[in-house]
């Protein structure tokens, strides 16, 4: 099944990979800090071992790097660490209001379906009953189930597209978090895929 792939969705796949690389630079300076620290050890080490003038030039300038990359990863902690980066940046009014256009494009190509559904199934019914088909075997009916199911599927994806939309609008306010992933998923999803069944 194809996914339902729009520019909005393109625009939300680049600022989640955005958020992504500004997580892997806050990672980084985390992980220059253990460095660091490991590496201010083993100079420590190495001066409390001769006590020579190098050693201790080398033990300053480990404590310095420390001392300054602290700084920093202090700076990324008080943001919330490097898993919140992400979080933020994708609860960002930009991100909202593309996920509002993307389920409102998504809505837009539901809607277009239902008719076409409806009136394959009506006209197949009505063949049937034409025949002389009773009403309890026509709902039977392989082509009427699969139409049937088929207008149940994409009810229920208007149901879901439309909250998407309202979520989205409100920017999350008085609902229930949703996640970006959980968002994203929903709006790129397939759309319900009609029966290869004819109905004629």
């Amino acid at each position: 099944m194809t996914q339902f792939i729009t520019e909005p969705s393109r625009l939300l796949d680049r600022l989640s990979q955005t958020a992504d690389a500004d997580v892997t630079k806050a990672d980084h300076w985390l992980s220059e800090l253990a460095t660091a620290k490991v590496a201010a050890a083993v100079a420590e080490e190495r001066f409390t071992a001769d006590f020579s003038p190098a050693a201790a030039g080398a033990l300053a300038e480990a404590t310095n790097r420390v001392r300054e990359l602290s700084t920093v990863a202090a700076a990324v902690e008080n943001f919330g660490g490097a898993d919140h980066v992400r979080v933020r940046a994708l609860r960002a009014p930009v991100v909202f209001s593309t996920f509002a256009k993307g389920f409102a494009e998504r809505l837009a190509a539901l809607t277009a379906l239902v008719k076409p559904a409806a009136r394959k199934l009506g006209e197949r019914r009505l063949a049937m009953s034409e025949e002389g088909v009773r009403s309890v075997l026509i709902e039977i009916d392989p082509v009427v189930t699969s139409f049937r199911a088929y207008g149940e599927a994409i009810t229920t994806a208007l149901a879901a597209a439309t909250f998407g939309e309202t979520y989205s609008k409100a920017r999350g306010a008085n609902y229930e978090p949703r996640s970006f992933e959980s968002l994203y998923a929903e709006l790129i999803s397939p759309l319900p895929t009609t029966p290869a069944t004819s109905a004629n």
